[in-house]
């Protein structure tokens, strides 16, 4: 469990898969778009993220080093000071227009404003995990931008909190955390052990060195997509909730 410091900081170890398998996940960032001023956006954001960062002081955390291995640090009870570390408004018109620009140009644009970059980064340069950024856009819309490390947080988490600060009442959430030994019996069951073994396969090292490093892609290869039956997911959830003695609730939802 983590323990409060003396110095109004919370602390805990990350897991060993954090720092490794993790480490160099991008983080997630997305953009929304409001009609209306500036001043408006911001009066809104800043209350929802004040009351946001109350129930989930995680969000302004940061990765410290800790001796030989890594931590994940935030303030026990966020102050004023730690919401202007998160949030930033900017006066200057952002390069972003949905109607000159393509999605991968608004993709570049958003990420040039937002990208807390990956763990690595972050280890490194002490940032917070999280980003929020306010600027007005070409078309006279308001585009926010919201960033968040993969280190901290899974989809599920991110898109939660995503809700908290637009319409739906903020609660309280945890850090995701990752066991591998979870982590991955959660991935064969979903995906197989086929493609749960893949990630650490020859052929996977062959096609990242030519992706990621020669820039070039291999002629043979495949997507595979997966269909989501909501039913099925629905009957795991109720399922582990009864393992846990008909209390709680399952991890991501």
């Amino acid at each position: 469990m983590p323990a409060v410091a003396p110095d109004g900081m919370t602390s805990t170890s990350l897991l060993k898969e954090e720092v490794a398998r993790y480490k160099t996940h991008p983080c997630v960032v997305s953009c929304t778009f409001y009609a209306g001023t500036l001043e408006a956006a911001e009066a809104h954001l800043r209350a929802k993220l004040k009351e946001t960062l109350a129930l989930n002081p995680w969000l302004a955390g940061t990765l410290p080093k800790e001796g030989k291995g890594k931590a994940f640090s935030w303030p026990t009870s966020p102050a004023d000071a730690d919401l202007e570390a998160i949030f930033t408004v900017r006066k200057e018109t952002a390069d972003i227009s949905r109607a000159k620009h393509t999605y991968a140009e608004i993709n570049k644009s958003c990420l040039a404003l937002c990208d807390i970059g990956d763990a690595a980064t972050l280890l490194k340069s002490a940032g917070r995990v999280t980003k929020a950024v306010l600027a007005p856009c070409q078309d006279g819309e308001i585009a926010f931008l919201f960033g968040m490390s993969h280190q901290v947080a899974d989809g599920h988490t991110y898109y939660k909190i995503l809700d908290m600060l637009g319409s739906t009442t903020p609660v309280k959430m945890d850090a995701i955390r990752k066991p591998q030994a979870t982590y991955s019996a959660a991935e064969e069951r979903v995906s197989g052990k086929r493609l749960v073994k893949y990630g650490s396969s020859l052929a996977f090292i062959k096609h990242f060195v030519w992706n990621n490093i020669l820039k070039t892609a291999p002629h043979h290869l495949k997507a595979e997509l997966f269909y989501v039956d909501q039913a099925a997911a629905a009957a795991q959830k109720a399922e582990y909730v009864s393992s846990l003695g008909g209390g709680g609730a399952p991890p991501g939802g």
